[in-house]
């Protein structure tokens, strides 16, 4: 579990050398080891103290009079206090993981212990090697212990730090506090684990729990910030910039998927989940769920919008509906950032369908409107009020111009085609202009080399609009998907799938599966034609001789 993020530094001693031999002034019997050690505990050193030892908490100091075994094994130190020849009359065991300090310097042996407890053993004048080596054995544990103290401190300074700087969005000093409290702790790891017999667990057991602590931290450090990535994304997807928005979700999802894998540093080795690491998780799945929420934005609103305009009956509300969903659809396409669709609202091929489908009745909905807007016009014109005559013909432009560009995207229909009505559209409605600025409604126009009055200036679509409703189907004529989108429905047709099958301008073939009674089979009105749409330049935008 532990990383060893660096090696002993130059200022660490190595690890004394481990004596196997015991040292006593006893006889051989003089202790029974058995009776005060466990079954699978191994004795390393025993020395007596004839002057027994000194235990000192705060100003209260009291001295043991009698002789005193001092044991070292490796999991404890044992004081075993003896009166005459009897066997041990008091055993005090001090385990490796309460040592505070140890100095072993002079004259004495002293050993703190958390709690603030000193115990001081005299040392004899004539030591031999292997006394020697127990006492830096001693020297050595305590410096690991003064260490781990002092790093426990480190880390819950840390902590507090990485919180602080988090919520001030200082990324880099928050990153910088968790870097030197890691690597303090990684070479304490390291030493700890030199150490033998002494086990980890025994020698310094609390800093798994600093670790644990400190990567908390660190994981906390990353969700914060996600979390302020996302509420960048989010804001920029209600602003509808999408591109910058791909980038943010982006990084809140690579922020999101490091916090995910940091938490297995303070993950339990037996899962089961409590307090501070139950809270982190709860935090990740929540971060998560945020994530997948705000990514999958567009495609909600599109999906509503499309549900929406398939109940709507007037053209230009279903028509809105359409374009939202549309752009929509292609917002959602903009936000993927990940090769396996993760947090991908909705499979991509089925979001360029529905992208599709929304291109399919934009076209629909759109000629119709502008055959409406220049049947309007027709009228207006026709009634002297050229003004509106003029605002509801360039609407009519507006229309096509926007079919022209989904025919283009979608390759459907004839684009060429398209272009070219809306050329001879366009070259009316500057002829109509110039006139409605002239204010002079005696004015000849010239409309493709040939001169017209105002009156009768722009000629209706043939015939008038369609009905909104649906026609009735026959064996001849198929249901057209035309007019249900003039209604909004979103219903299963036989076309092609091409935004503007029908030619892309509003107009049928006898042989395609939308039906048209009205045409040439080249997708080409017989009359009626919008701004002289003929072919051999007899059937000229409509017009009338004074």
């Amino acid at each position: 579990m532990y990383s060893v993020g660096s090696s002993i530094s130059g200022s660490d001693q190595d690890p004394p050398d481990q004596p196997d031999v015991v040292t006593s002034s006893w006889e051989e019997d003089a202790i029974d080891l058995p009776s005060v050690t466990a079954d699978d505990e191994r004795t390393r050193a025993v020395w007596v103290s004839p002057q027994g030892v000194v235990r000192a908490e705060e100003d209260e100091q009291r001295r043991v009079d009698v002789e005193v075994a001092m044991v070292v094994t490796d999991r404890r130190i044992l004081f075993v206090a003896r009166g005459g020849d009897s066997p041990p009359s008091g055993t005090y065991s001090l385990t490796y993981s309460d040592l505070a300090g140890v100095s072993g310097e002079g004259t004495e042996l002293s050993l703190t212990t958390t709690g603030g407890v000193v115990w001081r053993i005299p040392l004899p004048e004539d030591r031999s090697p292997a006394f020697q080596t127990v006492i830096s054995h001693l020297n050595w544990l305590g410096a690991l212990r003064s260490r781990a103290r002092s790093c426990e401190n480190n880390v819950e300074l840390a902590t507090g730090e990485i919180r602080e700087h988090a919520h001030a969005l200082d990324w880099q000093r928050a990153r910088r506090s968790y870097e030197e409290v890691r690597e303090q702790l990684d070479r304490l790891i390291c030493d700890v684990q030199l150490v033998e017999p002494v086990t980890f667990e025994e020698l310094a057991p609390e800093l798994t729990a600093l670790e644990r602590q400190l990567e908390r931290a660190h994981t906390r450090l990353y969700i914060e910030r996600a979390k302020a990535a996302l509420a960048m994304g989010r804001h920029l997807i209600e602003n509808e910039e999408y591109d910058r928005a791909g980038d943010q979700l982006r990084e809140a999802q690579e922020f999101y998927d490091s916090a995910r894998d940091l938490s297995d540093a303070v993950r339990r080795s037996d899962a089961f989940q409590f307090g501070p690491q139950r809270e982190l998780q709860d935090d990740l799945e929540n971060l998560g769920w945020e994530i997948e929420t705000v990514a999958a934005e567009p495609i909600r609103q599109a999906h509503e919008a499309k549900i929406e305009a398939q109940f709507l009956d007037d053209p230009s509300a279903a028509l809105d509906c359409w374009e939202t969903a549309f752009w929509g659809y292609g917002h959602v396409l903009t936000l993927e950032w990940d090769d396996d669709g993760r947090n991908f609202a909705g499979d991509p091929r089925e979001v360029q369908r529905d992208r599709r489908v929304a291109a399919e009745r934009i076209v629909a909905l759109r000629e119709q409107l502008a055959k409406r807007e220049w049947n309007t016009g027709a009228d207006c014109q026709e009634a002297g009020d050229d003004a509106n005559a003029l605002n509801h013909c360039a609407k009519a432009v507006d229309h096509l111009e926007r079919v022209h560009e989904l025919a283009t995207e979608f390759d459907a229909g004839d684009p060429s085609a398209i272009e070219g009505r809306i050329g001879r559209m366009r070259s009316v409605v500057d002829q109509l202009n110039e006139h409605v600025a002239g204010g002079d409604v005696s004015e000849d126009l010239q409309v493709d080399g040939e001169t017209a009055t105002s009156a009768g200036f722009v000629r209706r679509y043939e015939d008038a609009e369609p009905q909104d409703t649906a026609p009735q189907e026959t064996d001849e004529q198929p249901e057209s998907t035309g007019t249900h989108a003039s209604t909004g429905k979103d219903e299963e047709t036989g076309d092609s799938g091409e935004p503007g099958s029908q030619g892309g301008t509003g107009e049928q073939s006898e042989q395609d599966d939308h039906g048209g009674a009205n045409t040439d089979g080249s997708g080409r009105s017989r009359s009626g034609e919008v701004a002289g749409d003929g072919d051999d330049g007899a059937d000229q935008p409509s017009y009338s001789r004074s």
